[in-house]
C-alpha cells in the first residue's frame, strides 16, 4: 500500500470513529478478502463456532466501535498475509482505532504518526465502555467472560483508552474498596503501581479468563505482594503464574 493510500485510509477511520457500522463492514470485507467463512475465522480466533464471532459483523449487535486489542491481536494472526492483495498488519490494526494504526515511513518501515493526523480522544460520556461479567471461581478468584453485558458512559479517565473496560464485581474480598455490584474501571495500558488496585490474569484476557482483583502493595522479579480487605490478608502470588497485570483506575458504585 502506498504512503498516500495509507494516509487516506487513516483519515477515513478518524472520520468514522467508534462507528459500529464501519467496523462491522471492515471486518466482513477483510474476512471475505481472506477467503474465510465465519466458521473458519471464528475457529482461527479461538472460538468454538461462528456464532461467537458473528456479532462483530452485525452493527445492531456489536455497538462498541473500535475493536478491543485482544480481538485485533487474534485477527492479526488469522488474517495478515491472506487474500489478494495480501492483508497487511496496518489494515488489521486500524480496527483498534487511529492511535494503533502505524503509518509507513519513507523507507518502508513503520514511522511516527504525523501531528496533523494524530487521533482525537474517545469521547467521554458516550455509552461505549464495555462492562464484563464476573463469576466466583475457586480459591477466591473470579472468572471474567469477555462478552459485554452492557455498555456504560465512558468516564474521563478512560477517554483516550479504546481498550479500557469495566468489570462487574462479585464477592466481598475487597469490601469496602469494592462491593458486590460495583464496576471496576480498568486501564490495561498502565504499568503496575504500588498501593493501586489491579486485575491479574493467568493468561491474556480472552473469552473466559480467571483473574484476581486485589490491591498491589509491592512486587519483585518473582512475586506480586497483594492485599485484600475482607478478611484482611496480605499474600504473594507468583508473577510467572499471574503475568498479566491491568490497573484499576476507578469505579462506578452499584446502582
Amino acid at each position: 500500500m502506498s504512503t498516500l493510500k495509507t494516509y487516506e485510509t487513516y483519515a477515513n477511520i478518524v472520520r468514522m470513529e467508534n462507528s459500529p457500522e464501519a467496523i462491522a463492514q471492515r471486518l466482513a470485507d477483510l474476512r471475505n478478502r481472506a477467503g474465510l467463512s465465519m466458521d473458519k475465522l471464528a475457529k482461527a480466533l479461538g472460538y468454538r463456532a461462528a456464532s461467537s464471532y458473528q456479532r462483530y459483523e452485525e452493527a445492531d449487535t456489536y455497538r462498541a466501535g473500535f475493536a478491543s486489542l485482544n480481538l485485533v491481536r487474534r485477527l492479526e494472526t488469522a488474517l495478515v498475509g491472506r487474500g489478494t492483495p495480501p492483508i497487511s498488519r496496518n489494515e488489521v490494526w486500524e480496527l483498534a482505532g487511529p492511535e494503533f494504526a502505524p503509518l509507513p515511513a519513507h523507507d518502508g518501515g513503520i514511522g511516527v504518526q504525523p501531528a496533523a493526523l494524530s487521533p482525537g480522544p474517545v469521547a467521554a460520556g458516550r455509552k461505549d465502555l464495555p462492562v464484563y461479567a464476573a463469576a466466583m471461581g475457586g480459591d477466591g478468584h473470579v472468572v471474567i467472560t469477555f462478552d459485554p453485558i452492557e455498555y456504560v458512559e465512558r468516564p474521563a479517565m478512560l477517554e483516550h483508552i479504546s481498550d479500557g473496560y469495566g468489570v462487574f464485581i462479585v464477592g466481598e474480598s475487597m469490601v469496602p474498596a469494592f462491593r458486590p455490584g460495583d464496576t471496576a474501571l480498568v486501564n490495561p495500558r498502565l504499568p503496575p503501581m504500588r498501593d493501586a488496585d489491579v486485575v491479574l490474569f493467568h493468561l491474556p484476557p480472552v473469552n473466559d479468563a480467571e483473574c484476581m482483583i486485589k490491591q498491589l502493595n509491592n512486587w519483585n522479579g518473582r512475586d506480586w505482594t497483594l492485599q485484600q480487605f475482607n478478611p484482611a490478608l496480605e499474600f504473594t502470588a507468583s508473577r510467572a503464574e499471574w503475568p498479566v497485570c491491568h490497573r484499576v483506575v476507578g469505579k462506578l458504585s452499584r446502582r
